[in-house]
């Protein structure tokens, strides 16, 4: 492959990283955001504030104020970001996207130790492409999920389990790295944080030229390093070893035996498949075309145990969650790389033979050019017209914006147990203004919010004059 193959995939480059950059900015960048993403900005927010610490992170005064859902890691990584860039909400929409950059980025490189020798290396655009292209996996990012940083960490430790095994170099310390990724993990998001752990193992059951003996030492580096990491904090920090109590008893217990949804264990199977349609859909064009142009890809046997290790990696992500009752679809966004990876080796050969063939001066290829070139300008746009518009909850900000333009930051307010679990008004509230929801109905604060069609009588509350749509807002 020379200049003209390198020339012809700089488009190819362009084009994907402006359906990366299309995905994610124009949605990113608007106001609103799932209620997941909002409370763990206002978590990361108390901490970057001051009125919590890493292990001890709080949600609000009158709800979670000891905040164990999750591990502490992502909620001190973005509290960090809030102390160096300010507490807009568009820091946490930086953050999000820094997650994507990164994992693209790590995707990238991974891709190019797969294929260190062969100039298929060069079409690492391909894999990410694939990644980005899944409903869920772009989802995540305009939404800040804490998959994108789990995802990021634990991509990572793929990546220097990878360059362990291939490159046969620095192996322990590769290894080490690859464990300390692994606790990184789990310390974002828990036991699901782990999986890379199996990946060696996975290995071995996929390349008959790796030995066992290899696989229970290079195991062996990968569990020992985050269980020393872990014995340490706990013996030697008595707020780490109650924290992490805390949340194993209150949150994993819980979702294994209490947490439930509608969806039943089998659903993450289901929507996996869903959400990978449109890899499918690539994967079903390129074999058309190729047989159209009549374009053979041989598959090596390496190639075929590239692509099982890496969908066996991906399920090793995502089917485990089958064993809690609490089932989310956007817990796949972590096992998608893995995915994509696959995928992408399959199409590889055929895709690289495809832009060998393809002249610089066909008509189909010049517009692909312009093409390329318009996705890119067309997120730039998009992002910047989109700005300060609003994609969800908008009635619902409008209102929190005018209460808390004549309310003190750190009031808490009295309301029915329905608006209390309202999440939408409860996140964006603290997030925006550090204002708490309170549902007891003993009325003890000094503000009450009710939703304007609520003909409760409030004897002790005068309804303060302010334009709201949605609620009516009272003070003592």
């Amino acid at each position: 492959m020379g200049n003209t193959f390198n020339k012809k995939n700089t488009f190819f480059w362009i084009a994907s990283i402006g359906v990366f950059l299309l995905l994610i900015l124009p949605s990113l960048i608007q106001k609103g955001m799932f209620m997941d993403g909002v409370l763990y900005a206002s978590v990361a927010q108390n901490f970057a504030d001051g009125f919590s610490t890493f292990w001890f992170p709080k949600f609000a005064e009158a709800a979670h104020k000891s905040f164990h859902e999750q591990p502490p890691l992502m909620f001190g990584l973005l509290g960090y970001f809030y102390k160096i860039f300010g507490n807009s909400i568009y820091v946490e929409r930086l953050y999000s996207f820094v997650m994507a950059a990164l994992t693209a980025f790590v995707i990238s490189k991974t891709w190019k130790l797969i294929y260190k020798e062969s100039d298929i290396k060069k079409i690492a655009w391909l894999p990410i492409l694939l990644w980005i292209i899944i409903p869920v996996c772009f989802w995540s990012y305009i939404n800040n999920m804490e998959e994108n940083t789990m995802g990021l960490f634990a991509l990572s430790s793929v990546y220097f389990i990878v360059r362990a095994i291939i490159l046969n170099q620095k192996v322990f310390l590769n290894l080490m790295i690859a464990g300390i990724f692994i606790f990184l993990s789990s310390l974002t998001k828990g036991i699901q944080g782990s999986f890379p752990l199996i990946v060696v193992f996975l290995y071995f059951v996929t390349h008959k030229s790796f030995s066992f003996k290899k696989t229970v030492f290079y195991s062996s580096v990968l569990i020992l390093v985050p269980i020393i990491i872990y014995l340490l904090l706990i013996f030697f920090n008595e707020d780490a070893f109650i924290s992490l109590k805390t949340y194993l008893t209150n949150r994993v217990l819980n979702s294994i035996e209490n947490v439930s949804t509608d969806y039943g264990r089998f659903y993450l199977i289901r929507k996996l498949l869903q959400e990978l349609i449109p890899v499918f859909a690539f994967t079903a064009l390129i074999y058309i075309i190729m047989r159209i142009k009549r374009i053979e890809a041989r598959f090596s046997g390496k190639d075929r145990a590239d692509v099982i290790w890496f969908i066996l990696i991906g399920l090793s992500a995502s089917l485990p969650l089958m064993i809690t009752l609490e089932q989310r679809g956007f817990y796949l966004v972590t096992s998608l790389p893995y995915f994509a990876l696959s995928f992408s080796i399959v199409n590889a050969k055929g895709i690289s033979s495809l832009i060998e063939q393809i002249s610089e001066n066909s008509i189909g290829f010049r517009i692909f050019k312009y093409v390329s070139i318009l996705i890119l300008v067309l997120a730039i746009v998009l992002t910047t017209f989109n700005y300060g518009k609003t994609k969800r909850h908008e009635a619902i900000l409008n209102d929190i914006y005018k209460i808390g333009s004549v309310l003190p930051a750190g009031e808490i307010i009295s309301s029915n147990s329905k608006l209390y679990n309202e999440w939408a008004l409860h996140c964006n509230l603290q997030r925006l203004y550090h204002l708490s929801l309170d549902g007891d109905k003993k009325k003890t604060n000094s503000y009450f919010l009710k939703e304007k069609n609520d003909t409760t009588k409030l004897t002790d509350y005068k309804l303060i004059p302010i334009d709201l749509e949605l609620y009516s807002l009272y003070k003592k």
